[in-house]
């Protein structure tokens, strides 16, 4: 099984009946020589699921010298970019299921008013 067929079979759900194509940076992670030590891409572009599909298909179904080559757990460190982090005296909410940033109020002493 290549890694595409079996992301997509791990991404399978009501709302995506085929499952999720990886994006290619998820591919090349999955079918790269190594595992970096570090992961760096945007909110909402699938870290979790690169790190741990990658993992799992290196470990499962890769050649055997990747399999073998590949830890037998994963230690795995990735951050979101920072651009992409609220600034000071922002949050994120999400409503109707899309993110929005809103502006936090701060009184005198710096406290969010009730």
């Amino acid at each position: 099984m290549d890694f595409t067929e079996m992301f997509k079979k791990a991404t399978l759900d009501e709302r995506e009946p085929e499952g999720l194509s990886p994006h290619p940076y998820q591919t090349r992670l999955a079918e790269g020589e190594d595992l970096p030590s570090f992961l760096e891409a945007p909110t909402g572009m699938g870290k979790t699921a690169a790190v741990i599909l990658a993992w799992l298909w290196r470990r499962r179904f890769a050649d055997e010298a990747v399999r073998k080559s590949t830890p037998r757990r994963s230690r795995a460190l990735f951050s979101s970019t920072p651009q992409l982090v609220p600034p000071p005296g922002e949050r994120r909410v999400v409503s109707a299921g899309k993110p929005k940033r809103v502006k936090d109020e701060f009184n005198e002493e710096g406290e969010t008013p009730l």
